[in-house]
């Protein structure tokens, strides 16, 4: 089974779309949620299908809680 290719995820009800393509290795996307666990698992299944290597930890930015993404 052929996986498409899918630039969005959505977490908590709001899709996100991330330029897989233009986003390089060491570059990082914040991504405000509640449950970072859920938002975690999204954004790396996106990542899998579109063959991106990321890492995540949840941080707090500007005072809103959510789930920090880098490309590596």
């Amino acid at each position: 089974m052929l996986l498409k290719k899918r630039p969005e995820f959505s977490v908590e009800g709001v899709v996100y779309q991330v330029d897989w393509e233009h986003f390089f290795a060491g570059m990082s996307i914040f991504i405000p949620c509640l449950n970072p666990a859920k938002a975690g698992e999204a954004i790396r299944k996106s990542a899998k299908v579109n063959q991106a290597k990321i890492i995540s930890m949840v941080t707090v930015f500007e005072e809103i809680r959510g789930l920090r993404v880098w490309r590596i």
